[in-house]
């Protein structure tokens, strides 16, 4: 069966609350039953009053602020500000300050109220500044953690931070302290070039210290080329046959301070011992500018010939240098 409808559009514009009421009637007069829904329209943002803020202030004085949101229509949502209504005002650090309140209303209008102020100070003395660093050992290299430790003091208007920043190789690095101490700890490999200074309540800064601190926590890395190293290579197996030349190639590196020696139990670029059968070992230690140490030890075996092996003449060489003619 056909169906017919119709639609109506009304358009409510002017704020305050509405009462819209509606029917529909058909053509042979029969009505429905009224129905009845509540418009309301706050376009209007709230208000904010802020009382008792002066143009101009001494420092750490005491000053009392009030602030009120009001909203006519749908009412105030919330009234916000740094300090409670009635609480002192910020006067802790001298300079140009702001004091922001807000209020939303119900319908979300928002009104932001700012005051701006001036925090003076008669305080023209820089901070003290102290700063611990442990004494440098001999290499100038720290094989641990290090710790430094700043002490700031300001008798007319107190320390208002304490800032210190440093270089690495993925940026710089930069941290705050808002008591009168601070602590900084570098407890990787590296040589850092630290900045710290101090800043009072009157924005008096001191002057910037710089101190290079030197940290080597990483050991030296032995790493054996040939013989082939068990730990890259399963070749050769660690079986060597008499008399077989071998040429030493060890290398050793460092990423802190550098390397300050490499030994071995038989130098590198000679050749290892394979005169007698049996298992043996090479011992290598190296050690870097900072006093670190490492020490790996590698064991081979050498074969004794076998009795179709010959007179245990010297075999055909595994020194990358040589050309392998077949010959002893």
């Amino acid at each position: 069966e056909p169906r017919y409808t119709n639609r109506t559009t009304v358009e409510v514009t002017t704020e305050g609350e509405h009462v819209l009421r509606y029917y529909a009637e058909d053509y042979q007069y029969n009505t429905s039953p009224q129905s009845e829904r509540i418009i309301r329209i706050d376009l209007t943002n709230p208000t904010v009053e802020v009382q008792g803020i002066p143009d101009e202030v001494e420092l750490g004085t005491e000053v009392p602020v009030t602030y009120a949101c009001d909203d006519a229509l749908s009412g105030v949502l919330s009234c916000t500000a740094p300090i409670a209504s009635g609480e002192l005002l910020d006067t802790s650090i001298a300079g140009p300050l702001t004091f922001t309140a807000v209020a939303v209303d119900r319908a979300g209008n928002e009104q932001r109220v700012e005051r701006s102020y001036t925090v003076v100070s008669s305080d023209s003395t820089a901070p003290q500044l102290d700063v611990e660093v442990p004494e440098e050992p001999a290499s100038g290299w720290h094989t641990g953690p290090v710790t430094l430790s700043f002490a700031a003091e300001d008798e007319e208007s107190g320390i208002a931070l304490i800032h210190w920043e440093y270089d690495t190789p993925s940026g710089i690095v930069v941290d705050e302290s808002t008591s009168p101490t601070g602590e900084l700890e570098l407890d990787t490999t590296g040589e850092y070039e630290v900045e710290v200074w101090a800043e009072d309540g009157a924005g008096n800064r001191s002057e910037t210290q710089t101190f290079t601190v030197r940290v080597d926590v990483s050991a030296p890395v032995i790493r054996f080329v040939s013989p082939a190293d068990p730990i890259a290579s399963i070749l050769p197996n660690g079986h060597y046959a008499q008399n077989e030349r071998v040429v030493i190639d060890i290398d050793c590196t460092d990423e802190g301070s550098g390397l300050a020696s490499c030994d071995a139990s038989t130098p590198d670029g000679e050749y290892l011992p394979t005169g007698r059968p049996g298992t043996h070992e090479l011992r290598v230690v190296a050690t870097d500018v900072a006093g670190n140490r490492t020490e790996r030890v590698l064991s081979y075996t050498v074969d004794a010939p076998t009795a179709s092996g010959g007179s245990g003449s010297p075999t055909a060489s595994r020194d990358p240098r040589l050309v392998q003619t077949g010959a002893d």
